[in-house]
């Protein structure tokens, strides 16, 4: 599981608020028409998600160039889906965070921590955006390993140019040990929501229930302004704001962080058993996360 996954997976359990909301019913010939998910996941290959996984993986040959459709070529993408156990209400996809990291990876593990209405209402449905583990398995292993064991500081002018140059080589590095494949330009956003509409038209869905995380959230506010007809309800946690640059974005960031920081700290000089504990502060700039730890007489408590 991705770090920046860790750091939002708790709030997979705030879902349980949302599963008893009534949704605007679709056409009942249109449900009435629609086949069994399982009969469905079937005639697209349906097969067990690896690592003893509960649930079905189809992957599908998408365009690779969803805009131009004199490109015939192709992109395998593959998606997972848990059929719900009891009268279904329609399709629950959750989009992860990252970008890059695997969904399907994560798909049993957040499940789990579903209020359990939603699986036996809804098919639950995780998927590998294009280029990602089981949608082609882009990675640049020693590329990356060299990245991070850079110094990831910039105090100073000297180090923030030996950061940015880094990143640069990082950038190099990792396209060449990728061999630079064609996809390289067709793997954004963009293209990847394109990639859920299509899969939502195979599964036979009018509408579909989205809920994105940290990442996610850019991508569901994307296919919203796509196609949001097809939605029956958006859940974003931990909003991107898509109107800001990168810079500014992680300005925000770093003072939300620190923000969060001192208003926990302030709460604990409130709290008379907390006060008299000795706080270890440490952040995770990779992970993005604080990690709080409390200790009391040398003894971890938190």
């Amino acid at each position: 599981m991705s770090p920046i996954i860790r750091c939002v997976f708790t709030a997979a359990l705030l879902l349980s608020s949302f599963a008893a909301v009534p949704e605007p019913r679709t056409p009942i010939l249109n449900a009435l028409a629609r086949p069994g998910t399982e009969k469905i996941l079937k005639q697209l290959g349906g097969r067990p998600c690896p690592d003893g996984s509960e649930f079905t993986c189809v992957t599908l040959a998408m365009p690779l160039d969803h805009f131009n459709r004199a490109d015939a070529r192709t992109i395998p993408v593959t998606f997972a889906v848990l059929p719900a156990t009891g009268q279904r209400k329609g399709m629950f996809v959750t989009v992860t965070g990252g970008p890059g990291a695997s969904g399907i990876a994560v798909a049993d593990s957040y499940t789990s921590a579903f209020n359990p209405s939603l699986p036996r209402r809804f098919d639950i449905v995780f998927f590998d955006q294009r280029g990602v583990a089981l949608s082609g398995g882009l990675t640049c292993p020693e590329a990356a390993a060299a990245y991070y064991q850079a110094d990831g500081r910039a105090e100073t002018p000297r180090l923030e140019a030996a950061l940015k140059q880094a990143a640069r080589t990082f950038s190099q590095d990792c396209v060449s040990e990728l061999g630079n494949p064609d996809s390289l330009p067709y793997l954004g956003t963009e293209q990847a929501v394109e990639d859920l509409e299509r899969f939502r038209q195979m599964m036979q869905d009018e509408r579909f229930w989205l809920y994105g995380e940290s990442y996610g959230t850019q991508y569901a506010q994307t296919y919203a302004a796509r196609h949001g007809e097809r939605l029956t309800r958006l859940i974003l946690d931990g909003t991107v704001d898509l109107t800001l640059d990168g810079l500014q974005f992680y300005a925000q960031q770093a003072q939300a962080f620190n923000d969060t920081l001192v208003a926990a700290l302030h709460a604990c000089d409130d709290d008379r058993a907390c006060a008299g504990d000795n706080i270890s502060v440490s952040v995770d700039n990779n992970s993005q996360c604080f990690d709080v730890t409390l200790f009391q007489a040398n003894r971890k408590v938190l």
